[in-house]
């Protein structure tokens, strides 16, 4: 038989065949940056992420909205709320309430199983309102640095949330403390805790403690309080057979700690305030922990290395005393992944014994708290052969003294650090140059934090866009920089929402202004702060995205100087303004807040010789333009932006570009007069959707009511015309060759290149008096796969029907954006 073709009609059965496959595969996978990567392919994938998703991270800083965010994920069972880094102003901190969240979660979210609540204000009702709506399913809860709730709140936690398996209340500040009885009220309603978590709090009552471990002797495995004797606590951690970790401050004296002995099968201990000669009670079972956390123990260096030497099984290991160079030497747990230090004297020696017999080293953290006596600086060797020898290590967190580390240092870094994923220097470095070497490597770095370093804010707007991976995913970049007289502190965080880039101020202090410039030798990137006393002025619900001033120097040398209003979309449309005009004009700025709000991000900009970008004016400078938005297009691109739509405004030329190297899923210009989105789907057949809004077809019309009659012979007998207003002054120069370019350019011969599959929509007003409404009319006899739109009694600016105008474009493009 011989083989039939395919038609349209069997298309939708292997759709749903597709479909299908996918709703059964989405549900396994797992990571995020998988998930976030999927959802990016089609609606349909979009749309099976959000019901499959499980567990979830917000930053609710930057989505205020939850009714929203319960539509997109329904099903979720384990829900992350964020607020603001440790870096921020406490005032910013004050407003950072949970309230609309709870109210949300007592409305939805009914499969919820576990919440992690993180720097947030928390008051008692809030919690109140949470436990009586999900406390029933539960199982694990989580708050930790939060503020403004009390004692009385947690009782209602207590009381209703029965079926906990995890309660971590770290690090909070409570609102009038009470007495000791809602401790005695977790003890009696819990059953089935597993992991009791309390660390800087007012749980330690030893009588509370041990009733909770006989309530759940066969649960408990992990019990972190706070300051406690731990002298008293022999029945509980008899009781509690099954305990494996254990934390806490003791507060006992030596003679009281006389036969005290800790659960068989404790593997991780954090312990503070260890009296110095008893701390032998930790060695029986040294041998067999595998994560051991010490502080202010003021053990001695032979103590010390006691202790190292007997964890043959250490995976974890974090020291607040401080630990020696020889301290340091001596760790010889093969097995070790993560090594927090405190170091008074280093040795390279000792940072190369780390690479030399840490393998399975995956973070590592040193902390140089000395300076008098250091004579082996710097550290540039010892860290080479530490990332050389530790090739698992994603986390290096390092604080040194000034000339710690150089940009030699920094250089390795770059060289040996392929898989590190986040990285925290406080005081290193030389030099801008060192940044620079750094930025060209790490390709898999996630989150950067600078403090104390000789860095120039160049630099480090420089350091986003060169480590391509913190421009496609969003983490965080914290760049501290402090002198001696004011505290300066600029910090940005790029977040991340579905793999894209966003750029959020989270900090300002003392400064009205500060700005980027990216060291490329093409882009200078600014940033613009609020002119309010703090970042709290900004109203996310009126303007939900955030003004970045960027300049791109063009391949003229000429800077041009556009605004970015950053959404978090990795979509970005660019403006492109009007025939002397520039990006400030109101149309601009009204159609880019309206894209805005829809959730793209703008980004218009000034043409060479516009508004604040360098140049001379010129009439009819077409291919200059068009290389100033190639320009601009290869900037954005760089830093993996989708530039889905370009949008321009009353220029009669010629905007086309070289984009067969773009990744471009719609392209969108408004043009009065100007015909560049048909002229450039004549040319470039990858665009799927174009609107041409008060475009010209017949390109010969206008031209002599801008240059006066007999035109063309005074250009061609004169070179150019000087095109003056009443009172003599000369507005633009016209040349020859900028008149024949328009005037040779068909609209027709254009229109009919267009393909079929390009879906083209024509936007015109029925009043204009600049261009004939018969020019659109036009356009629909030739133009394939046409849409025309007549807005009835707009003009040629639109004046008083813009928002019909914006309303018929984003419906368009919402209609047929996710169809390609």
């Amino acid at each position: 038989m011989a083989p039939t073709k395919n038609t349209p009609k069997h298309m939708p059965e292997k759709t749903k065949v597709g479909e299908e496959v996918l709703d059964l595969v989405i549900p396994y996978i797992h990571n995020f940056e998988d998930r976030n990567s999927v959802s990016l392919v089609s609606r349909k994938c979009y749309a099976t992420d959000g019901i499959t998703r499980k567990r979830v991270a917000v930053h609710t800083r930057y989505y205020p909205n939850p009714a929203f965010f319960s539509k997109r994920f329904p099903y979720i069972e384990s829900l992350t709320l964020k607020g603001l880094l440790s870096d921020h102003d406490q005032t910013i901190y004050d407003d950072m309430r949970i309230t609309p969240w709870i109210e949300q979660l007592a409305l939805e979210f009914r499969c919820l199983k576990e919440l992690y609540i993180r720097r947030l204000v928390v008051h008692d009702e809030d919690l109140e309102k949470l436990v009586t709506t999900r406390g029933k399913d539960l199982i694990s809860l989580k708050i930790n640095k939060c503020k403004g709730f009390s004692t009385d709140g947690l009782r209602h936690v207590f009381y209703y949330c029965n079926q906990l398996k995890t309660l971590c209340l770290k690090y909070c500040n409570y609102v009038n403390p009470k007495d000791g009885i809602w401790s005695y009220q977790l003890a009696l309603n819990s059953m089935v805790l597993e992991r009791l978590h309390a660390t800087n709090t007012y749980i330690s009552d030893e009588e509370a403690l041990t009733f909770l471990a006989k309530n759940c002797c066969n649960s408990v495995t992990s019990l972190k309080i706070g300051a406690c004797y731990l002298s008293k606590l022999g029945d509980a951690f008899r009781y509690a057979v099954r305990l494996e970790q254990f934390g806490g401050y003791i507060c006992s004296e030596e003679n009281e700690l006389v036969g005290f002995q800790f659960p068989q099968n404790m593997c991780s201990l954090s312990i503070k305030d260890l009296p110095v000669t008893p701390y032998s009670i930790v060695l029986p079972f040294l041998n067999h922990i595998r994560k051991l956390k010490l502080a202010y123990l003021f053990l001695n260096c032979e103590c010390q290395c006691l202790l190292f030497k007997r964890c043959p099984d250490l995976e974890v290991l974090y020291t607040e005393d401080v630990c020696g160079d020889r301290g340091l030497q001596v760790i010889g747990c093969t097995k070790l992944e993560c090594l927090k230090v405190r170091l008074g004297d280093i040795l390279n020696e000792a940072i190369k014994c780390v690479g030399t017999h840490l393998k399975n080293l995956r973070k590592f953290r040193v902390n140089l708290v000395e300076k008098r006596g250091i004579t082996d600086l710097p550290l540039d060797n010892g860290i080479r052969a530490m990332l050389m020898g530790c090739r698992k290590l994603k986390r290096l967190d390092i604080t040194l003294w000034r000339r710690g580390l150089t940009d030699v240092g920094l250089e390795y870094i770059w060289k040996y650090g392929r898989n590190l994923r986040f990285l925290s220097l406080t005081h290193i470095g030389k030099s801008d140059a060192g940044l620079v070497k750094l930025s060209k490597g790490c390709p898999k770095l996630r989150k950067l934090k600078l403090r104390g370093c000789p860095f120039s804010e160049q630099a480090v707007a420089g350091s986003v866009f060169n480590i391509p991976s913190l421009s496609k995913y969003l983490d965080n970049l914290i760049h501290r920089k402090t002198t001696s007289r004011k505290r300066n502190v600029l910090v940005i965080e790029v977040v991340t929402v579905k793999t894209l880039t966003c750029f959020v101020f989270l900090s300002y202090l003392s400064l009205k202004q500060s700005s980027l410039h990216t060291l490329s030798g093409t882009t200078q990137f600014h940033l613009k702060m609020p002119t309010g006393d703090s970042i709290t002025t900004v109203n996310h619900q009126q303007n939900p995205g955030i003004e970045l001033k960027i300049t791109i120097q063009n391949n003229s040398g000429e800077k041009l100087v556009g605004l970015l209003h950053e959404t978090c979309s990795k979509e970005i449309v660019i403006l492109c303004h009007g025939f002397q005009c520039t990006k400030e004009y109101s149309m601009m700025v009204e159609l880019a807040f309206a894209l805005e709000k829809q959730g793209i991000s703008v980004f218009r900009f000034d043409f060479s010789g516009n508004g604040e970008s360098e140049g001379s004016f010129q009439f009819g400078n077409y291919r200059m333009e068009v290389d100033d938005l190639h320009t601009v297009i290869q900037h954005f691109t760089a830093a993996n932006r989708v530039i889905c739509a370009i949008l321009g405004h009353s220029k009669d030329i010629r905007l086309s570009f070289r984009a067969d190297k773009v990744d471009l899923k719609l392209i969108f210009s408004y043009f009065v007069g100007g015909n560049a989105v048909v002229l450039y789907a004549s040319s470039h057949h990858d665009i799927p959707i174009v609107v041409n809004v008060s475009g010209r077809y017949k390109m010969d019309r206008g031209v002599e009511e801008r240059l006066g009659k007999d035109y063309l012979e005074r250009a061609k007998r004169d070179g150019y015309i000087d095109v003056k207003s009443k009172t003599g002054k000369v507005l633009f120069r016209a040349t020859e060759v900028s008149i024949l370019e328009r005037l040779n350019t068909n609209m027709h011969e254009a229109g009919l290149k267009i393909d079929k599959d390009c879906k083209v929509l024509t936007v015109h007003g029925s009043e204009d008096e600049v261009i004939p409404v018969e020019d659109a009319l036009e356009f629909a006899k030739i133009i394939p796969n046409h849409k025309l739109q007549i807005i009835e009694g707009a003009n040629h600016g639109y004046g008083k029907h813009r928002d019909e105008l914006a309303s018929a474009v984003l419906a368009f493009i919402k209609d047929n954006m996710h169809r390609v």
